[in-house]
């Protein structure tokens, strides 16, 4: 299984299969031959062609084989940022207190 700190752009010859695992998701994007992908918890196999894009999300396995002699590129798809508990119940309890006090907007 290959690991990398940055993704990279590979070429494989035809019959090649490799492992795909990084703790970021990346966008896969084909430049020449013919791919199939498989990623972990998905009951789909992927045929991509030149310009064909497709997802693996992070710390997933997905296998990457080559039908043709290919060239793709790995590109690091930067994480969304995700709203905490802690932001909500912030905002709720703001959104209590200006209904108490009688005013129409909520700070922040």
């Amino acid at each position: 299984m290959f690991r990398f700190d940055s993704p990279p752009s590979l070429r494989l010859p035809r019959g090649e299969l490799i492992a795909w695992q990084q703790p970021h998701s990346v966008r896969l994007s084909v430049r020449s031959g013919l791919l199939w992908v498989t990623r972990e918890n998905d009951l789909d196999d992927h045929i991509l062609r030149p310009g064909d894009i497709l997802m693996l999300p992070r710390s997933r396995l997905a296998c990457i084989g080559a039908e043709d002699e290919s060239s793709l590129c790995f590109e690091v798809v930067p994480p969304r940022r995700r709203v905490t508990v802690q932001w909500l119940r912030l905002r709720l309890t703001g959104l209590r207190t200006a209904r108490r006090q009688g005013t129409a907007t909520v700070p922040g």
